[in-house]
């Protein structure tokens, strides 16, 4: 197959995935399954959500998502912190990716004041935020050791205004949904590695 039929079918598969990743995960239930098998095989997702209340996730109304040609589903929602007052709340953002972004931590920050936004206080209407990038690509990928790597210098040391950790689909083993009877994402992870096969 050409390169540019192979690019083409790349776009395509990305077209008819992102938006289904947005319609199954923007139902917080989902999300927070999903996310509790991801935890098993990321030490440092589990240890991001340990300070936050899962069972009160929900959407935040107006939260957008840009899919197209870059093959990107952004699902934005709230949840009460376990460290705060009873008012406390936390952001959490999903960054799906199917493809390599290098400019990927750029566009969670601008999400993060755009659209984490605590419309209650009038005085810091920012949520702290937890981002999560979901990947499935074809090739190895972490833009968080790269930027450690590359641009902390460029913060003075310090990291960025949001907490992030990556999720590569691929770690995910069937084993751990079947054994929690999450059948349901265990076709939705499996369906995801295989489509990996087919950017190759």
């Amino acid at each position: 197959m050409a390169k540019k039929e192979k690019a083409t079918s790349a776009k395509k598969a990305r077209r008819k995935h992102d938006p289904f990743f947005r319609y199954v995960y923007g139902i917080p239930e989902n999300t927070r399954d999903l996310l509790q098998i991801a935890q098993r095989r990321t030490p440092a997702l589990r240890k991001m959500l340990s300070t936050v209340d899962m069972a009160t996730l929900e959407p935040i109304p107006g939260s957008f998502s840009t899919v197209g040609e870059r093959g990107e589903a952004d699902l934005a929602f709230k949840a009460k912190s376990l460290t705060g007052g009873p008012d406390a709340f936390v952001g959490i953002l999903l960054e799906h990716k199917s493809v390599r972004k290098d400019d990927v931590l750029a566009q969670i920050y601008r999400y993060v004041f755009e659209v984490m936004l605590n419309k209650s206080r009038s005085n810091f209407g920012w949520l702290p935020t937890k981002a999560i990038i979901i990947y499935n690509g074809a090739t190895d990928w972490d833009p968080i050791a790269e930027f450690q790597k590359e641009q902390h210098g460029d913060f003075n040391g310090k990291i960025l205004p949001f907490e992030c950790v990556m999720v590569n689909l691929v770690n995910i083993l069937d084993s751990d949904c079947k054994e929690q009877s999450y059948e349901f994402h265990w076709i939705f992870v499996l369906s995801w590695k295989r489509v990996v096969f087919f950017k190759l």
